[in-house]
């Protein structure tokens, strides 16, 4: 057995030789060095904001009801769709108010032909009234027989009358019927988009039932929300405030076009108004009002300067050697700078969402520090150890 071992010691021998005479180079483990733009953290005032929810709205909204009942016999438009001022946009059936129409027809002539008949009676009624109040007076006729003809005459007369007063109702019912024939056709009252279909081909429709809703467009269109009535004077002082859409990517520095005082009693809110200079609006667009009230100190850091890393997101920031290391940071919301007074503004958008990401800043909420030095360039060719000139 120990001769074995001498026998193998003896083989690797001239190899531990070879190997002790060859010299290792040695490693360069100097750092790289690359030059970058760099920001010494401050905090920095930003803008407090109160967010409110609210909808873009026509100020001309226009909900079209029927006229007249009946079964809807054509829809000529469709949701989504422009019209234009006249244009017709539902037809319903006319059968039913023809018939009524010949109806009250008939009966007029009916009552008419009742009426000349009468006209008749009434004459020799009347001469025989005029008559026998002649002989009365002259004693040729006694009172009972002038009594009767009297009656008759006066019976006769309510009934003429009479006549007169059902001519006159049934006209009246004519003409609300023929009236009804200029609702059957509906026509838009404005130039404006169809936001909303409330029946379809073949339904039965009672005076007063909505059908459509129109947004104008030549009046233009708002944003409306609520505020709590606790706010009302904020509101009131408030020369500017910030107006989000996503939908539109909308985004404006602008003021309150109306405030209306009343506070909702259910609620306790009031609710304002802001005009809208976009051509591309509809009603029902979701946004959202950013009010000011007050600032605080916060480090706000380029949005160019974030690095992300499986999932997470972090800054290169410099050691005092100047070295470059990776650190984990909590971010808040994203901000980007204005020409209006409000200097600075959000942004209501996702930082993954932003293709532009000059002149937009995001809220470090923790992971830096106050005179933290940041690398904001260049990042494609920084890595973690590197060392910044």
């Amino acid at each position: 057995m120990p001769i074995r071992f001498i026998l193998i010691a003896l083989c690797l021998l001239p190899v531990l030789i070879a190997c002790e005479g060859k010299k290792q180079e040695p490693v360069d483990r100097t750092p790289s060095r690359v030059k970058a733009e760099t920001l010494k953290l401050e905090k920095t005032n930003v803008p407090v904001y109160r967010i409110f929810m609210g909808k873009t709205q026509a100020k001309d909204n226009v909900i079209i009801g029927a006229k007249t009942s009946g079964y809807i016999t054509n829809i000529y438009i469709e949701e989504g769709k422009a019209v234009k001022k006249n244009q017709r946009l539902i037809s319903i059936d006319s059968e039913g108010i023809k018939a009524r129409i010949s109806s009250f027809d008939a009966e007029k002539d009916a009552v008419l032909n009742q009426k000349k008949a009468l006209e008749a009676e009434l004459k020799y009624a009347e001469s025989q009234f005029k008559r026998f109040k002649a002989l009365k007076e002259s004693n040729a006729a006694t009172e009972e027989e002038f009594e009767k003809v009297k009656s008759s005459y006066f019976n006769i007369k309510e009934n003429f009358n009479a006549m007169d007063s059902k001519v006159k109702s049934i006209e009246g019912s004519l003409k609300e019927a023929s009236n009804q024939l200029q609702y059957v056709d509906i026509t838009s009252p404005v130039n404006g988009v169809i936001t909303k279909k409330y029946v379809d081909n073949g339904s039965f429709v009672q005076m007063g039932m909505p059908l459509l809703e129109i947004d104008g467009r030549e009046e233009g269109f708002w944003f409306e929300t609520s505020i709590d009535e606790r706010l009302f004077d904020l509101v009131n002082n408030q020369k500017q405030v910030f107006l989000s859409i996503p939908s539109l990517s909308y985004e404006q520095t602008t003021s309150f076009s109306l405030i209306i005082p009343d506070i909702d009693p259910r609620t306790r809110t009031f609710s304002v108004k802001i005009d809208l200079d976009s051509d591309n609006m509809r009603s029902g667009h979701f946004g959202r009002i950013y009010l000011q009230d007050g600032e605080k100190k916060t480090f706000l850091i380029p949005a160019t300067s974030l690095v992300m890393r499986g999932g997470l997101t972090g800054v290169f920031v410099l050691g005092k050697d100047r070295i470059v290391h990776w650190r984990i940071i909590k971010t808040g919301q994203l901000w980007k700078k204005t020409t209006s007074d409000l200097k600075i503004v959000p942004v209501d958008n996702d930082i993954n969402n932003i293709s532009d990401k000059k002149e937009t800043f995001i809220e470090a909420i923790n992971g830096l520090d106050a005179n933290d030095t940041i690398i904001t360039s260049g990042l494609e060719g920084i890595r973690e150890g590197f060392r910044v000139e």
